[in-house]
């Protein structure tokens, strides 16, 4: 039997994107692993967030991920709470409001203020809380899908 502690935690793995990632937006974003015991994992400008992004359209607490468990289920589920006021904050396309939850998936993608978050969310039998992998991307981690050029636009 292995009672290796890091079997009993879920995982949470962030990829981030932002194009101006090289003046210092990242600068206090660690690839180390962090470890939650079933507490939020809060993103935000605050040197109190687990994830710290430093931008003028970040607010102090923008959103957090909550962790919890459904009736019966074993698996460690999370949901997504936005917690500002600025721009806009899309989860896999759907705008989230003010306070507004919504489920996190296997698979999501997010986008607030020019960032582009990839999370991707192993869905483990977890007993101990869960573990997030941070890492920062030089290129875009979501591609958007162009509007189709118009040959009408040409005819004179």
């Amino acid at each position: 039997m292995n009672n290796n502690k890091s079997d009993n935690l879920a995982k949470i793995d962030i990829t981030l994107y932002h194009p101006e990632g090289q003046n210092g937006i990242f600068q206090d974003v660690t690839g180390k692993d962090q470890c939650c015991i079933f507490q939020n994992f809060s993103i935000g400008r605050s040197p109190k967030c687990n994830l710290q992004l430093n931008h003028k359209f970040i607010s102090r607490r923008h959103f957090e991920l909550e962790p919890y468990f459904i009736k019966g289920n074993p698996y460690l589920c999370f949901s997504l709470k936005n917690l500002s006021h600025k721009g806009i904050l899309k989860v896999n396309g759907m705008n989230i409001e003010y306070l507004q939850k919504t489920p996190i998936h296997a698979k999501n993608t997010i986008l607030f203020s020019g960032f582009q978050m990839l999370v991707t969310v192993d869905q483990s039998v977890s007993w101990d809380g869960y573990v997030c992998e941070i890492h920062v991307s030089d290129s875009p981690v979501i591609h958007m899908k162009q509007p189709e050029e118009n040959d009408e636009s040409d005819v004179i």
